[in-house]
């Protein structure tokens, strides 16, 4: 994002001038034109903005705990019904076998 302003002796008398404001996107983005105190507008929409994202970022975190706690909790709930689901294998260790229509979550899911 940047901020132009007129090299005309008004523009710099009425403190204007535009704010450009270019995304990641190959479009051009955007431009607001003869804005008065165009340096306090690019600061409040770069607050803005940085607040949106902290915001998504604080969700997504949230999100990934709430997912990472329901797969601990349905293992743990396979794991204390074991006989139904876990047989001693070939080596005399346990291995998990999950029933018709359920399955066993993996490490990094």
């Amino acid at each position: 994002m940047t901020t132009e302003l007129p090299t005309t002796f008004w523009a710099n008398a009425l403190n204007y001038g535009n704010v450009v404001i270019k995304t990641a996107a190959a479009d051009e983005g955007f431009t607001f034109d003869l804005v008065a105190n165009p340096h306090a507008v690019q600061r409040e929409i770069m607050k803005r903005l940085s607040a949106f994202r902290a915001s998504r970022q604080q969700r997504e975190a949230t999100a990934q705990r709430t997912q990472q706690a329901y797969v601990l909790g349905v293992y743990h709930e396979l794991m204390e019904e074991g006989d139904k689901y876990v047989k001693s294998g070939p080596t005399g260790q346990a291995s998990p076998q999950p029933q018709e229509g359920r399955s066993i979550p993996r490490a990094g899911l």
